[in-house]
């Protein structure tokens, strides 16, 4: 059974917003203090944004194989200051997102894995980002 991207997405914003790494808001309002999740875009404001892009699909056509294997980007910003602290809040959403048999906002997940970790320097106004790529498996 395939699982449309809007009901991961809100799956894992709803999770993450659960375990305070950061704010959902499905409107896209926050205030310059919170940690927005967005999707698929890295918006201006606030300065610490966590954004979720759903990027491939691996639906298989052959109905004995089970699980749907999806990939998502998650890519973080921090405030300016410390480089380091985009590392910290990608760790936040990773020791948040990785995960073996759970329901998320009734979503069915197999497993989430981390495949990759990059950080990716800073923006154009000084702020630091890491992207990772995640395996998300559905039954």
């Amino acid at each position: 059974m395939t699982v449309p991207a809007t009901s991961l997405y809100t799956a894992l914003a709803e999770r993450l917003h659960a375990a305070g790494v950061a704010t959902w808001n499905p409107a896209g309002i926050y205030t310059p203090g919170q940690t927005g999740i967005t999707l698929t875009v890295m918006p201006a404001a606030p300065d610490r944004a966590v954004v979720l892009t759903v990027y491939d699909r691996d639906e298989h056509a052959d109905p004995r194989l089970t699980d749907e294997r999806v990939r998502v980007q998650v890519r973080v910003r921090a405030a300016k200051g410390r480089p380091d602290s985009a590392d910290a809040l990608a760790e936040a959403v990773h020791a948040v997102l990785r995960a073996h048999h759970v329901t998320w906002s009734g979503v069915a997940i197999t497993r989430v894995h981390r495949r990759s970790y990059l950080p990716l320097g800073l923006d154009s106004n000084g702020r630091p980002e890491v992207s990772m790529n995640y395996e998300v498996l559905l039954p």
